[in-house]
């Protein structure tokens, strides 16, 4: 999986995950969103340009399209080191984030 593999043809299907403590990696980001819900297709754990970290929030899709929804309402507004999740389906006007 590419942080490329986000970008393009995934539509509805893609989820914005914010909130994200800003160390957190991109293995610890995957294991959160694949322990209960399955696989992922495609993710990108957003990262500063200059200082290659994290900004704190991702996009995803799941391999199975079905779960996208019970993902989403899970996780949403669970607290994770002190940051609350922001967990929903990615529209467009998110893609340039």
């Amino acid at each position: 999986m590419s942080s490329s593999d986000t970008a393009g043809s995934e539509g509805s299907g893609r989820i914005f995950v914010g909130g994200l403590p800003y160390y957190f990696t991109e293995e610890q980001v995957k294991q959160l969103l694949e322990s209960s819900f399955g696989p992922l297709r495609c993710f990108n754990l957003v990262k500063d340009r200059e200082t290659g970290n994290s900004k704190g929030y991702a996009f995803c899709v799941y391999e199975d399209p079905l779960v996208t929804d019970i993902a989403c309402e899970a996780l949403n507004g669970i607290m994770i080191e002190g940051n609350t999740l922001q967990v929903r389906r990615a529209g467009w006007n998110m893609i340039s984030m």
